[in-house]
C-alpha cells in the first residue's frame, strides 16, 4: 500500500456571482495507491472531493486518508475482489471483523473496538461516494435490497464556534463493535510542566571546544535567542490555551495591539465561516513581559536574514515564520528529553498554576 501526500495542490472555484474563476488556498492532499502502485481512481477522487466540496482541513483529510488505506488493502488482499463495487454485505463484514482480530506481535489486539468502528464509519461513507461517483444503484443503504445494509441514525451534535446544535446523518453497520470509553485526554501534570519550564530555562550550550573567541560568543548569542524565543513559546501555550494551527498563526501586530488593549486576537481554527474565524484572548503582564523579552531576538533575526512577515514566532536559523509541525515537533522533544510518559500538548491546562519569573 503506498500512500503518498500531494504538497500544496491548487484547486479552482467559479462560485459567486459574477462566476468568476478563483485559485483556492493550495493544500496538501494525500495521494492513494495500490501495493502494485496503480493509483486507487475513487480514493483520490474522493480526497478531491473532501477537499473542494467539503472544504476540510488537510490534516482533517489526511486522517480520512490513513483509516481508508486498510480497506483498500482488503481489496488489494482478497483473490475475488478487483474493485469496491463488488463489496457485498458478507465481505464488508469480514473486512471488520479482520481489523478486530488482527493482533500485534505480543499479542495483544491491534486496534480498539472504538478504533475499529471509526475506520468503519469512514469506509462506509466512502463507499456512499463511490456509488455516487460510478452511478450505482442497491450498492450501499438503509433498504434490504442494497448489497451492504448500513443503518441510518439522526441525531445532534456540539460543534464549537457554532451557538446552535448540529443535525447530522451518519451510518453503521451491523458487523461494527460496540465502541468503548473515549478516553479523556487529561493535562499535563503541575510537576511535568514545572520540569519543562526549568528545562528551557537552564538550556544550555558546551562552547568550551571553540576556540576561536568570536565563534564563541556567537554560539553563546544563538543558545540566548533560543531560550528567549523557547519561554516565549512556552508562556504562549500556558496562558492562551490554543491549538497549534492558532499558535503558529499568532502575528506580532496582534501582540502590538494586545499591550494596549489587554486581549490577544488568536485565529479560530475550528470555525469555517471567515468573517467570525476569530476570537479574543485576555493577557496579563506574565505574557507580555515574555513576548517583549523575546520580540528583541525576532527583530534582529528578521533583520539579519532580511525577511520580513507579520507572523510573531520564527525560526531562528532563517527568520521565516515558525512551522505549527517545528512547534510539535519542540513540545515532543521537550517531552523526550525529560523522559514525560504522559501526553504534552498545547492546551495542558496545570500549565496555569506555575509561577513564572
Amino acid at each position: 500500500m503506498i500512500t503518498n501526500t500531494l504538497r500544496g495542490v491548487e484547486f479552482w472555484t467559479h462560485l459567486g456571482v459574477p462566476s468568476i474563476a478563483k485559485k483556492r488556498k493550495p493544500i496538501d492532499v494525500p495521494f492513494l495507491s495500490y501495493s502494485n502502485y496503480k493509483p486507487c481512481m475513487e480514493a483520490n477522487a474522493f480526497m478531491h472531493h473532501l477537499a473542494v466540496q467539503k472544504n476540510l482541513k488537510a490534516t482533517t483529510i489526511r486522517t480520512y486518508a490513513d483509516k481508508l488505506v486498510h480497506l483498500i488493502r482488503f481489496i488489494d488482499s482478497q483473490p475475488m475482489l478487483s474493485r469496491f463495487s463488488q463489496l457485498t454485505d458478507s465481505s464488508f463484514t469480514l473486512f471488520i471483523q479482520n481489523l478486530t482480530l488482527e493482533v500485534k506481535p505480543n499479542g495483544e489486539p491491534k486496534r480498539s473496538s472504538t478504533e475499529v468502528a471509526k475506520i468503519g464509519e469512514i469506509c462506509v461513507k466512502f463507499l456512499h461516494f463511490v456509488q455516487t461517483f460510478q452511478d450505482l444503484t442497491h450498492f450501499i443503504g438503509h433498504d434490504e435490497t442494497s448489497a451492504i445494509f448500513v443503518i441510518e441514525k439522526r441525531r445532534s451534535i456540539f460543534i464549537e464556534g457554532r451557538k446552535d446544535k448540529k443535525e447530522v446523518t451518519t451510518f453503521t453497520h451491523p458487523s461494527f463493535p460496540r465502541k468503548g470509553a473515549i478516553k479523556s485526554r487529561h493535562p499535563v501534570s503541575q510537576e511535568d510542566a514545572l520540569k519543562i519550564w526549568k528545562y528551557i530555562n537552564s538550556q544550555k550550550k558546551d562552547v568550551s571546544y571553540i576556540k576561536d573567541t568570536k565563534l564563541k560568543r556567537l554560539a553563546k548569542r544563538e543558545k540566548y535567542d533560543k531560550r528567549k524565543r523557547d519561554k516565549a513559546i512556552y508562556v504562549s501555550m500556558e496562558m492562551l490555551g490554543a491549538r497549534v494551527e492558532e499558535l503558529h498563526t499568532l502575528r506580532y501586530s496582534d501582540y502590538i495591539d494586545a499591550r494596549r488593549t489587554g486581549t490577544l486576537r488568536v485565529k479560530t481554527s475550528k470555525k469555517r465561516n471567515e468573517e467570525d474565524n476569530v476570537r479574543y484572548l485576555p493577557v496579563d503582564h506574565t505574557f507580555l513581559e515574555q513576548i517583549i523579552s523575546y520580540i528583541d531576538v525576532r527583530n534582529r533575526v528578521m533583520k539579519k536574514f532580511m525577511v520580513k512577515h507579520d507572523y510573531l514566532f520564527i525560526s531562528l536559523n532563517n527568520g521565516q515564520p515558525f512551522s505549527a509541525k517545528s512547534w510539535t515537533k519542540y513540545i515532543k522533544q521537550w517531552a523526550d528529553e525529560l523522559a514525560i510518559t504522559g501526553r504534552v500538548s498545547p492546551t495542558c491546562g496545570d500549565m496555569l498554576d506555575l509561577q513564572i519569573g
